[in-house]
């Protein structure tokens, strides 16, 4: 039942203390786009994660939505420097931050508690991107503007799968 879709994922890194006193990162999901209504439907219907349908090209070196992402990479460019923005020191620091993480969390305010799902990925080697041009209207809708690139990788073929999700009450 493999499916294929684009998946434009927008998270941020997060650390998380559950009720155990275990400390995890992972990723806060923010908003998940894809090219497939099944995938909306299907997303929505197993998770919080927000997914919306919009029309996503890819061509060459440049990806764009309908929502008004854009982004133009160079993927001939090698010896490849973090950009200018970059938090991290090195692409090895950086390439620990390269989703997927080990845990993606969800929070429902309704009922003030935490989803952690842990992910499981078996084959995962992020390549270096260099990113020419970058425009990504949810920052200006989150109020994160001044949200700098620190890096940016390609991943392709990743074996993944999910155990199940664990619900917990926030303190």
């Amino acid at each position: 039942m493999g499916n294929d879709f684009t998946l434009l994922g927008y998270r941020i890194f997060v650390r998380y203390q559950g009720n155990d006193g275990r400390k995890r990162r992972g990723l806060y999901i923010l908003r998940s786009e894809t090219d497939r209504a099944r995938m909306v439907l299907l997303g929505n219907f197993f998770t919080r994660y927000r997914y919306r349908k919009v029309g996503i090209t890819w061509e060459g070196d440049v990806i764009a939505s309908t929502s008004g992402l854009y982004i133009q990479r160079d993927q001939n460019a090698h010896d490849i420097a973090l950009p200018d923005s970059s938090v991290f020191p090195d692409w090895r620091t950086a390439r620990r931050f390269a989703g997927p993480m080990p845990f993606t969390f969800s929070y429902d305010r309704n009922t003030n508690s935490m989803t952690t799902v842990e992910g499981i990925r078996a084959s995962w080697k992020p390549g270096p991107v260099k990113i020419i041009k970058a425009r990504v209207p949810l920052l200006a809708e989150l109020g994160l503007e001044e949200a700098r690139l620190a890096n940016a990788f390609t991943v392709k073929n990743v074996s993944y799968q999910w155990r199940k999700g664990v619900t917990e009450p926030c303190p």
